[in-house]
């Protein structure tokens, strides 16, 4: 029987293994044998066990080190959040950029001024864009202030809320002429004069006085003094004297920030009396 196997041709004697293996005659089992291999990884195991009903299926796959898995969940971010300062004139129309990415469902986006929730509802300077940008129509200084917009997700509560830094918005304007300006005196020699003039401007404008035609200048100023308080500037001649008698007095004014052009008061004149012969 040994010789018999052994001169075999080589294909019959794996067919008579594999046929002993699967019919129980061979060996006179009742039921084939079972497999000698069996894998022996622990995910292996894990889900054999979870289609035999006896383990649920594995959650705590390891690390791939960033080939699979669930993907890191999203974060809003700025691509162009609006600039640190903006300069703007009486009505300009004013683009305050917003975009974001790292979202599924657009987000809402919400402006503020100055710490308030800008309604464009009740303003109709403010039109906030699709994209979450914002148009103000700079109609007057008296919108200038600290602009920042807030970004909310809607994907849901781990995706959390932006906000941009402030940027601060400047709306040039100069009037095109004095709310007050210098009044003529008639003074007695040797006693002081107040002058004083106004004009409103944002930001402030450079007052200067001019005298006879001339601009005063820090070297011209001789003993008079000036002072600018807000957008009212001060003038003093500490004593009038016989040499001021007569003369005029203006005030001009620049803000380079809102035009080029410069605005002139009307002319004071002063008198002044008991001036020695």
């Amino acid at each position: 029987m040994q010789r018999e196997i052994t001169n075999m041709a080589p294909w019959r004697l794996y067919l008579m293994l594999a046929l002993c293996l699967l019919l129980p005659f061979c060996s006179g089992q009742t039921e084939p044998p079972q497999p000698t291999m069996m894998m022996t990884s622990p995910i292996f195991t894990q889900a054999t066990q979870a289609m035999q009903g006896t383990s649920p299926l594995p959650t705590d796959f390891p690390d791939d080190g960033g080939t699979g898995g669930p993907p890191p969940a999203q974060q809003l971010s700025f691509v162009q959040p609006p600039p640190d300062n903006v300069d703007a004139l009486r009505g300009d129309r004013v683009l305050l950029p917003c975009l974001v990415t790292g979202f599924t469902n657009p987000p809402t986006t919400e402006w503020r001024r100055n710490s308030a929730k800008v309604d464009s509802s009740v303003d109709n300077a403010y039109l906030v864009q699709a994209n979450g940008s914002l148009l103000l129509w700079a109609r007057t200084e008296t919108l200038s202030g600290s602009y920042e917009c807030v970004v909310m997700s809607n994907d849901g509560p781990a995706v959390a809320d932006i906000q941009s830094p402030p940027s601060t918005v400047t709306i040039a304007a100069l009037d095109n002429s004095f709310t007050a300006s210098p009044a003529s005196r008639l003074v007695q020699y040797g006693l002081p004069v107040y002058l004083n003039c106004t004009i409103r401007s944002t930001p402030a404008a450079s007052i200067t006085w001019v005298r006879n035609g001339n601009v005063l200048s820090s070297d011209s100023l001789g003993n008079l003094t000036i002072q600018a308080v807000g957008t009212t500037s001060y003038l003093r001649i500490p004593a009038a004297q016989f040499s001021d008698d007569g003369s005029t007095w203006q005030c001009q004014a620049v803000n380079s920030r809102a035009s080029q052009h410069r605005v002139l008061s009307q002319t004071a004149t002063i008198d002044v009396q008991g001036r020695p012969v």
